[in-house]
């Protein structure tokens, strides 16, 4: 019972998402709503990494920016639309996520041991990024790029159910990492 009162919060949420999508036409708004929605999908993401799990990652920038870099390839390069391209992104996080995460816990990093080597990757990922040609380079949109348009408010749309609160997530005090 308490599952279906949660998802039926989060249609509720998705719904006015979508409803603001479609019906606010002034850009300065819309770009208000995405801004807000990463704020809360990435505090989200903060709140079970250190709020549950007791850990510090600064691996959050490498997710974001494989998944944002991922989905512009797609859509610039391989001429995919937003939707298609947006499973291919998460995808990509995903997989860099899993294999961060199976390098870092593989050996029981932990605390500060834990948080250098996230903050690592994500500078090794930013220097990547930055000198690779098939990402732009980090200067210069893609080879061959042509922008396609999208719908208005799509990418907010999408991440709408991400950024939901989850409240069946089991309670657990935060754990204080000092000392470690």
């Amino acid at each position: 019972m308490r599952l279906s009162h949660d998802l039926v919060g989060i249609a509720v949420f998705a719904a006015l998402i979508a409803g603001t999508a479609l019906v606010v036409e002034s850009g300065v708004w819309l770009t208000f709503v995405m801004l807000a929605l990463y704020g809360a999908l990435l505090a989200q993401a903060w709140n079970i990494l250190g709020g549950f799990g007791g850990q510090f990652s600064f691996g959050h920038a490498v997710f974001f920016g494989t998944g944002a870099y991922a989905q512009a390839v797609a859509q610039l390069q391989f001429g995919l639309n937003a939707w298609a391209a947006l499973p291919l992104a998460m995808a990509a996080a995903a997989l860099v996520g899993a294999i961060v995460g199976a390098l870092s816990f593989r050996y029981g990093l932990k605390g500060s041991y834990f948080a250098l080597v996230t903050l690592a990757f994500a500078e090794v990922f930013r220097i990547v990024a930055l000198s690779v040609d098939f990402t732009g380079a980090g200067s210069r949109a893609p080879a061959g790029a042509r922008p396609r348009p999208s719908p208005r408010g799509a990418t907010s749309l999408a991440r709408a159910p991400a950024s939901a609160p989850w409240p069946h997530l089991p309670h657990a005090p935060a754990r204080s990492t000092r000392g470690c």
